[in-house]
């Protein structure tokens, strides 16, 4: 058992994390509720690594601020993260200002907020307890007989709720195993939420060996084959995918902060630059987002920097925090002509920023923060660059930002699956390419998710043309995009209202999305994950646990 401390001022605020607490407890954690300063000062030793803050989402003044404060003042080392249920009514920057460790919104960040505790402080599952809820969704690099994994596999059969090993921990992996991945790549794995620092280490250390010696095209290659292993299932477009989608990129993200840049570490600074980016972003989940999305597609195009990359996408909104609170969700097309000129301030902002704190990043990183709202037809700001003038990192940062600003929830907008995304930005569905695309450039990016073969845990949805390798099936693209094609006819037709599609990158929502929604949380969990995995075994399926 592990105890944890509930941190709240609101009864409420805790009873809306209800389930969230009921979860934690069913893994072993045990909760000691701290409502007051006093309980706080009466604490001799902390008996507890982690402390989860219960927020009251529609507190304005974050009653809770003060505790959380004092706590994390006098138990440093205490890892703290809040949680709030609903839509906050107030800048998340209060919370990071207590000094909490992290922010999730439940019940969508649900799964990586367990995945931290188990991170920070976990707890020991026994093979014969195993349950679903044990698990965490994961993608390997390719593997060779003869290596050992730090942790065991598992695939889950919904059919009869069985948990089936696929190899032990340290066990080597011999040709029957290796077989078995290669028959059944279009399936899930899944390990143990206590194994997750273990996998993450593992990973980390295949993928750096993989590269390592490598430049140029054979870099490029090498990158964009182990990047598509680890990121299977993430642009599998079924209803029930969302949540895996979410471990599968914070899985990544881990990975890839294990990598070194050509011109050195940059570890330490990336270190700090996260503490400040905590602190000081609107959107920090939108930044860790982008640190992963930037170090992804920025190797795959060939730029071996990954922690470069990293501090760059972490940073490049920096410059928001010095916006009038009203501008910071707001669309360009619904700015007035004074505001748009304080939008356009940002990337300015963000460099004075960083010279006030002393902070210096390499040249490619501030290039990066200022150039990544330019255009190649020189339309962009702050300097109207045109293509050949804009810094390659920057090209990256531009279509990462719109990327995940296509790929998240946002009120009012029509979020798109990951594939759609690439889809609309690269102008396969059918309509113009987005501003920021250049097709010479950010081509290779789109066609490695569009027309690539995932190497391990392919999903049945995204099969390779074999018979036009390279090229994008036009069948299969229409029907990837189909849903964001029908919005846009009905724009077109005037039965829905769009922004500008080129400022505002969303579309407002129609009944037919909240139909559909609403059937799609009708789903029991088996049919969410729409895995038949029970065909992969003929002997094993009353096979247990070992």
């Amino acid at each position: 058992m592990k105890k944890v401390y509930l941190i709240h001022k609101n009864r409420e605020a805790a009873s809306a994390l209800g389930e969230l607490i009921k979860r934690l407890r069913s893994f072993g954690y045990t909760f000691e509720e701290i409502t007051t300063e006093e309980q706080i000062s009466s604490i001799q030793k902390p008996e507890a690594k982690m402390a989860l803050v219960a927020v009251d989402a529609d507190d304005k003044e974050l009653s809770c601020s003060h505790l959380v404060s004092q706590f994390k003042t006098r138990f440093s080392h205490v890892e703290v993260v809040a949680a709030f249920k609903g839509k906050l009514e107030f800048d998340q920057q209060l919370l990071m200002d207590a000094d909490v460790d992290a922010v999730y919104q439940y019940p969508f960040d649900d799964e990586l907020l367990i995945n931290h505790f188990f991170e920070k402080d976990p707890v020991a599952l026994s093979n014969n307890q195993l349950s679903f809820e044990h698990l965490a969704r994961v993608n390997v690099v390719e593997l060779k007989a003869g290596d050992r994994l730090p942790f065991a596999l598992f695939v889950f059969l919904p059919a009869n709720k069985k948990i089936i090993p696929y190899n032990h921990k340290d066990q080597a992996l011999d040709d029957e195993v290796l077989d078995k991945f290669k028959n059944n790549k279009s399936y899930n794995l899944y390990i143990k939420k206590t194994d997750l620092h273990a996998y993450y280490e593992y990973c980390g250390k295949l993928l750096k060996e993989s590269v390592k010696g490598l430049g140029g095209e054979d870099y490029t290659q090498e990158v964009t084959r182990q990047m598509r292993s680890l990121l299977s299932g993430f642009f599998d477009r079924s209803p029930g995918n969302m949540k895996e989608s979410g471990q599968i990129l914070d899985n990544l993200g881990k990975i890839v902060s294990q990598l070194e840049d050509e011109s050195g570490s940059k570890v330490d600074l990336m270190e700090e630059v996260s503490k400040v980016a905590a602190r000081q972003l609107t959107n920090y989940s939108h930044a860790k987002n982008m640190a992963t999305y930037c170090a992804m597609f920025g190797m795959m195009a060939g730029i071996n920097e990954p922690q470069s990359l990293r501090i760059g996408g972490m940073l490049h909104d920096l410059g928001m925090m010095d916006l009038p609170l009203s501008l910071l969700h707001k669309n360009e097309v619904d700015m007035d002509d004074l505001e748009i000129a304080q939008f356009k301030l940002h990337p300015g902002n963000a460099k004075m920023t960083l010279i006030e704190k002393g902070m210096k990043v390499p040249k490619s990183v501030e290039n990066m923060i200022m150039q990544h709202h330019e255009k190649p037809d020189g339309t962009g700001f702050p300097y109207g660059l045109t293509a050949d003038k804009i810094g390659p990192m920057a090209k990256i940062c531009a279509f990462a930002d719109l990327f995940d600003t296509l790929t998240s929830v946002r009120e009012g907008y029509l979020q798109l699956s990951p594939m759609q995304a690439m889809m609309r930005i690269s102008g396969r569905d059918g309509y113009e390419p987005e501003s920021i695309y250049e097709h010479n450039f950010h081509g290779k990016i789109v066609d490695a998710f569009v027309s690539g073969e995932f190497e391990i845990n392919q999903p049945a949805t995204l099969e390779k043309q074999e018979d036009k390798p390279g090229m994008v099936d036009l069948k299969e693209s229409t029907e990837i995009s189909s849903g964001v094609k029908k919005e846009k006819e009905k724009e077109q037709s005037g039965e829905i209202h769009v922004s500008d599609e080129k400022t505002s990158y969303g579309l407002v929502k129609s009944n037919l999305d909240a139909s559909k929604a609403k059937e799609a949380s009708k789903m029991s969990e088996e049919e969410k994950m729409g895995y038949v995995l029970s065909q992969m075994f003929d002997d094993d399926s009353d096979e247990e646990v070992a």
